[in-house]
Order: C-alpha cells, then structure tokens, then sequence
C-alpha cells in the first residue's frame, strides 16, 4: 500500500510540472511583448540655470570742481601812502629858476584788472592828496596839491604771488603858489609789481614819472614833472 501510495503522488507531480512549466514560459512571452508596445515618455529637458551672482556694488566718486579764482584779475579798491620828489622849472624873463617840489602823499585808487592771452591788462582811475612843496625865493612856496589820473596797466605774472606792470596814463594836477592855483596836464609812465597774500587783500609797490605840459601864468612859464614812489595796499573782490 504504501508503495501504491508513493507511485500515484508522484505520477500526479508528473503530470502537474509541464503545465506549470508552459504557463511560466507564455507568462514571460507576454510581458515581453507588453513592453514592447509601452509608451515611454522622455525625460524633461531641464535648460541650465545661470548662477545667481550678487548684484554688482557701483561706487559714485563725487567730484568736487574746486574753482580757483585767479588771483590778478578782477575788480579792487585801494590806498597807498607815497613820497614825491619832482621840480617845476620856471622860466621868469629868460631866468630860470628851477624849484624842487618834494613831500609825503596819500592816494585812493579803484581799477578792473582782466586776464589777457599774453597776460594782464588794467585799468585804474586814482585821486592822489599832496603834501610836497618847495621854495622859490624867500617866501615864494609852491604847493603841489591835488592830482586824478586814469592809468592802463599791460602786466605778467611772476611765479604764482607777483603780478609784474607797467603803467601809462595821463593825469591832472593842481599847483598853489603861482599866483592862483593852476592845474597841469600830462603824460604818466612808471612801473608796478602787485605781491598775492593768499586773501583779496594785496600789497603794490609803484614807481611813476609824470611830465606836465608848460603853462604860461602872469607872463611866467612853469613846468612841473613828478617822481613818486607809492606803497599801497588794494582788495580785489
């Protein structure tokens, strides 16, 4: 019985494994072609991303136009404190007797002075106040008393704080002495130098000759001529 058994469980295990051998075999045969008919998607096309960088730092430089003023040029007022040293010649019948007229002045002075391509050029208008005089004869005194003149100024700098000029003008002066006061017209040559102190306010040291026309007064001629020398101090706004 028990071999009777045995034989019938394994005829039954023969029977049975083909058929699961050939359903194993048609199972793959089927996803085979299943995947072959499978849609695949492809993958995203991902575009590449730039790398985020920082927003760029932009620094503003703020120039400051620094306006420098030239130092000559412009308009100024001043005053000077000066010493005359001139003659009037006077010619009484053929006899001269020429007078030596010295003494201390003051002046005021107002100009405009303008930057030119070579240089400078000014002009100035100025009142002068006089206290030089000189002896005829015993007890005849001539008294230079008041003088204007309008002067231009050609000029050039030297170095960075000296303004070199000339001067050329004419002026008007007044006489006392002559028997009534006479005023003499003339022709103003001489030179300048104008010294920069770092402010508008400025020192000037001037030579001037001046030759006066002759004039006849009472049947005698005079001629007055005038050297001065002036040291003045100006403000140039």
């Amino acid at each position: 019985m028990k071999y009777a058994a045995l034989m019938a469980t394994c005829a039954s295990l023969a029977i049975v494994s083909p058929a699961l051998a050939g359903g194993g075999g048609k199972g793959e045969a089927n996803m085979l072609d299943d995947a072959r008919f499978m849609k695949v998607e492809p993958a995203p096309i991902v575009a590449p991303v730039a790398p985020t960088l920082p927003p760029p730092v932009i620094e503003r430089t703020i120039m400051t136009e620094k306006i420098i003023r030239d130092k000559f040029a412009g308009a100024y007022l001043g005053a000077a404190l000066g010493y005359s040293f001139g003659e009037v010649a006077i010619n009484v019948a053929g006899v001269d007797l020429d007078t030596d007229v010295k003494g201390i002045s003051g002046s005021a002075y107002a100009g405009y002075t303008m930057r030119t391509l070579g240089g400078y050029l000014g002009f100035e208008i100025a009142h002068e106040w006089s206290g030089a005089d000189g002896d005829v004869v015993a007890g005849v005194t001539i008294d230079r008393d008041t003088a204007w003149s309008l002067t231009v100024r050609p000029g050039f700098a030297i170095g960075e704080n000296t303004l070199a000029y000339g001067i050329l003008g004419y002026s008007r002066a007044t006489y006392e002495g002559l028997g009534s006061d006479e005023t003499f017209g003339g022709a103003i040559f001489g030179l300048g130098a104008e010294f920069a102190t770092g402010t508008p306010l400025r020192a000037r040291l001037e030579y001037t000759y001046t030759d006066y026309s002759e004039e006849t007064v009472g049947g005698v001629d005079f001629e007055p001529v005038d050297n001065a020398i002036r040291l003045g101090l100006l403000y140039r706004f």
